[in-house]
């Protein structure tokens, strides 16, 4: 998956977030497949794209880092945490 720059902006940008409870949110596949096919189709499908990578920071914030990388992981997917603040 071209996945890697739509991480990079989700993780830039959670940094900034107040954590808040998100009910009903997509599985984390799905909003990963989503945001993976509005990448592809940039800039057409930016509202797309904006509304997948804000599913996957909700999941994040919701699940916790830890389990969020375990889920990612789980899905093939790599992820490493932005050095914030260093």
């Amino acid at each position: 998956m071209r996945i890697g720059m739509f991480l990079t902006i989700v993780l830039v940008n959670i940094a900034g977030w107040e954590p808040y409870a998100i009910s009903g949110s997509a599985p984390l596949a799905e909003s990963i497949a989503r945001a993976d096919s509005a990448y592809r189709s940039l800039p057409a499908m930016l509202a797309a794209y904006n509304a997948a990578v804000r599913e996957i920071c909700e999941d994040m914030q919701t699940t916790g880092v830890s389990e969020f990388k375990s889920s990612l992981k789980n899905l093939g997917v790599s992820f490493e945490s932005p050095k914030v603040g260093s």
